[in-house]
């Protein structure tokens, strides 16, 4: 089913739908800048490598974000995703068997040809569905020099800036491993990887705007590489605008404490460092990924908490089966949610299922717009 769904997606065969025809206002507008057609976005593991994103944008997600990837394709049996059984019939979900993380320049590739149909004319997203990219670190660095951690997902968002509209940094990968756990117990590490990452983000914005400028002011004859790269975004806005950047995090370790009121006090005090360095260096929002329906509205009202002013945008993934589901979420500080099993379980018309139960609770409750929530 999986292959189903990404041919369907690749040759734009999938049903169409527009979030606003709920009649009721889906949009979410973030501080950064962006708009998000509606707040169910598809999370990263259908489209690894970025060949049917138009296609699943056609379902009436706010958002595709593809990948996982790695710089490096990684080897069987050391890291790798999971590859899903679907039993339509008793609406499980369980894990099959496991399949390599793709490269970045597998996923480059085809964003390349994606960015060279937008200026030829051949496809015309919108500019409130917007692309992400799922990275992570190559398990080699992981275990070997985790110290580098960091570096793995420099060189990513150095490649992908203007590629897409916001980059996911994944820092739910095998927490065992050194490089990913340091981000979790020690607050210099976290610095040290946040500040980097949006340096490099920056430093490659500067790079586009330079020669934007440039390319305005002269004649420019000589295509270089960086010319290469110069093209309106999957968003179709000035390329001036950053690309965003979010850090996913997943909070078992902290959580699994046999004192229930020491894991709390772990996980909030961990969070709260969080939302402070995220605001400080700039990182626009932070993913939360659990399966746990109570915890992960634990978390969004913990995070919340955090940040009232609303300068980070917040993403709840994860045992997300409902409108009703997703407005819970809304309600409880989230700004966006991402599904995945749903579109193997209830089908391709789950987006259009999805944005109509949440309709039906905002007219119930009196409200236009999603947007009445989020406050």
């Amino acid at each position: 089913m999986h292959g189903a769904f990404l041919f369907a997606a690749k040759h734009k065969i999938t049903p169409k739908y527009t979030p606003q025809e709920s009649g009721v206002d889906m949009r979410v507008k973030l501080k950064s800048g962006y708009t998000f057609n509606s707040p169910i976005g598809l999370g990263p593991g259908l489209d690894t490598e970025g060949e049917g994103i138009d296609g699943l944008h056609d379902l009436g997600f706010g958002s595709v974000e593809v990948g996982s990837i790695t710089i490096d394709q990684q080897q069987p049996k050391k890291f790798f995703q999971p590859t899903l059984k679907i039993n339509l019939l008793h609406n499980t979900v369980q894990q099959l068997t496991r399949r390599i993380t793709p490269s970045l320049q597998m996923l480059l590739a085809n964003l390349a040809k994606r960015q060279n149909d937008i200026r030829l004319g051949n496809s015309r997203p919108k500019s409130d569905q917007l692309l992400g990219v799922n990275i992570q670190a190559n398990f080699e660095t992981q275990t070997s020099v985790p110290y580098l951690t960091h570096q793995d997902f420099q060189k990513s968002i150095k490649e992908l800036t203007d590629f897409c509209d916001y980059v996911t940094i994944n820092l739910c990968q095998d927490k065992k491993a050194s490089g990913i756990k340091q981000y979790y117990y020690y607050d210099a590490a976290l610095d040290k990887l946040l500040k980097s990452v949006v340096q490099t983000r920056n430093r490659e914005l500067g790079r586009l705007a330079a020669f934007e400028f440039e390319k305005v002011t002269e004649d420019i004859t000589d295509y270089t590489t960086s010319v290469q790269r110069y093209y309106q975004r999957n968003s179709i806005v000035s390329t001036l605008k950053p690309m965003m950047l979010f850090v996913q995090i997943r909070l078992d370790d902290l959580l699994s404490i046999k004192n229930e009121q020491l894991a709390e006090e772990s996980a909030k005090k961990f969070l709260a460092s969080l939302a402070l360095k995220c605001k400080q260096y700039q990182i626009d929002g932070i993913v939360i990924q659990d399966q746990d329906t109570s915890r992960q509205l634990k978390i969004l009202q913990w995070l919340r908490s955090y940040d009232q002013k609303r300068d980070l945008a917040l993403v709840s993934v994860g045992g997300i089966r409902s409108g009703k589901d997703a407005i819970e979420r809304v309600k409880a500080g989230a700004d966006l949610v991402q599904i995945y099993t749903p579109l193997f379980t209830v089908g391709p018309s789950v987006v259009q299922q999805y944005n109509r139960e949440m309709a039906e609770i905002l007219k119930s409750e009196g409200k236009t717009s999603i947007n009445q929530l989020r406050v």
